[in-house]
């Protein structure tokens, strides 16, 4: 199963989830991330590096990607940080609907993650923490063979 996780400028959120989700997720999962704003080739944010070195994942060699539609055809499921993102690529990527779900959703929760690009090293981590939780109950939902929908 290919996973995208999208997020605004692909150098903390989505790449933080898609590192994370390397860890969570079975190993025939595919994991990815893009920016629906990126900077093409901008490196990962350093609170970033820095709080997923504590979990032993290596976000040094991270390249900001854009979204692409070829990323979109991809992936199984697209699952952007925030309801924002989720409704800008429905709307820009109408044929795609069907297979973008909000992160929180997917966690059964009504919430956006924490968007902590500018922010102090203990903003990172409460996002790392956030997306941890969130992703473990989504790898629960895909693991048991449950749609989007369930």
């Amino acid at each position: 199963m290919n996973m995208l996780f999208v997020c605004t400028g692909n150098t903390c959120r989505s790449p933080m989830a898609a590192g994370l989700a390397g860890e969570i997720f079975p190993e025939e999962f595919s994991i990815g991330s893009a920016g629906l704003n990126a900077w093409e080739g901008s490196a990962a944010s350093h609170h970033a590096v820095l709080v997923m070195e504590e979990e032993g994942i290596d976000l040094n060699d991270h390249c900001a990607a854009m979204i692409t539609e070829g990323k979109l055809a991809w992936a199984d499921w697209i699952v952007p940080m925030t309801s924002v993102q989720e409704r800008q690529l429905k709307i820009s990527f109408p044929e795609f609907g069907p297979k973008i779900k909000r992160l929180g959703i997917w966690a059964g929760k009504d919430k956006d993650v924490s968007d902590p690009w500018g922010g102090s090293v203990e903003e990172y981590c409460f996002c790392r923490e956030e997306l941890k939780e969130m992703l473990k109950e989504m790898a629960k939902v895909l693991t048991k063979g449950k749609g989007a929908d369930d």
